[in-house]
């Protein structure tokens, strides 16, 4: 079994008081940081969980056990290192949560093994993994303006079924994302993104701020509309006084010291849902421009998001510019929302009910 002084420290006593009684593995990719989110949260109500990823990404996100593939080259030596890794926590785990619609070995070769081991699995799905393209863009015009060209609708319906025949339960975070995956699985939960809100001390606007700091952070610039951002941006600073800082190519850390500054920040304004950026901003407190599909609105009551787009962004960001008690009455509802829907110990308990139904 991989040993980690890290994860022991992390779990203090825990593994003495396990809820369940299980050990619980989230593999192999750490989808913007979200899936260590969720096991930090389950350790703190007391679930022995953990974290093992392929890769280190630029972004440092935290894990448990990396593999840190993105350092080797040869396909053979990689596909060697996985299958130490699956023989290795076969037997030391009860549930598998998968993420990014990929499992352990290569060409998910190890679902059929697990289930005959009658280990318990879900596969959580986060976006480009599961969405079809065509139907998304019938959704929502603006996705077409992402000019995605991802896999084709026909491999990820492929793989949505192969994983179907081994798994029963998926998992999303979102009701965008549940009309891509629910004909597949006789389950599918949706389980909201996790932040550590103990970690993050919200930093509200200033009322007295008289030139705010706008802060856009894309993790794809195609797939975030940065070009409409940055259009909007040069255009609006011929009437409106404000700073713009574009986050790029910076660890997580970082980034974050760069987010406390801000006064309004801009999430995306093409896709279907708010990220995980978005998210972060409200924890620190602050007002957050991004684009939402508007036939879902209505289920999330009291989200304090200006649900932006292309055609809406410029005079959307003029309001909060020229606003200052809007950021900060927004930015506090921000921070409220996340307390209520996001934080890492809340997403944890409805975790923990989804794992007793397995």
């Amino acid at each position: 079994m991989i040993r980690d002084e890290r994860f022991t420290k992390a779990i203090g006593n825990t593994t003495r008081e396990r809820v369940l009684g299980l050990r619980v593995l989230h593999c192999p990719s750490n989808i913007a940081g979200v899936p260590y989110q969720y096991v930090k949260g389950l350790r703190r109500v007391g679930v022995d969980a953990r974290m093992l990823t392929f890769d280190r990404t630029k972004f440092d996100f935290e894990d448990d056990i990396c593999l840190h593939l993105e350092r080797e080259h040869n396909k053979w030596i990689k596909a060697m290192r996985k299958l130490k890794a699956f023989l290795d926590v076969a037997f030391s785990y009860d549930i598998f949560h998968f993420h990014f619609g990929n499992s352990l070995l290569p060409r998910n070769k190890d679902l059929p093994i697990l289930k005959s081991l009658h280990k318990r699995m879900v596969m959580n799905y986060w976006g480009s993994d599961a969405r079809a393209e065509s139907l998304a863009i019938r959704r929502d015009k603006y996705f077409a303006l992402t000019g995605a060209s991802g896999e084709s609708d026909h491999k990820i319906r492929k793989r949505l079924r192969e994983n179907s025949r081994y798994i029963d339960t998926a998992v999303v975070a979102n009701r965008a994302l549940l009309e891509y995956v629910h004909d597949y699985f006789g389950s599918v939960e949706i389980v909201p993104v996790a932040i550590c809100l103990s970690d993050i001390d919200p930093v509200y606007p200033s009322e007295s701020k008289e030139v705010p700091v706008v802060v856009h952070a894309p993790s794809s610039r195609d797939i975030k509309g940065t070009n409409y951002v940055l259009e909007v941006v040069q255009d609006l600073r011929k009437t409106r006084s404000f700073e713009f800082i574009l986050v790029q190519g910076l660890s997580h850390g970082e980034a974050m010291q760069i987010y406390r500054r801000a006064d309004i920040v801009i999430d995306q304004v093409l896709l279907e849902w708010y990220g995980m950026f978005a998210i972060e901003a409200m924890a620190l407190g602050k007002p957050v421009l991004s684009h939402a599909r508007e036939d879902i609105l209505p289920d999330l009551q009291g989200l304090p998001i200006v649900n932006t787009n292309p055609d809406r962004l410029r005079s959307d960001l003029d309001s909060l510019t020229s606003d200052a008690t809007l950021r900060r009455e927004l930015g506090i509802k921000g921070r409220q929302y996340v307390e209520r829907v996001h934080d890492c110990r809340v997403v944890a308990s409805q975790l923990v009910t989804l794992y007793k139904k397995l």
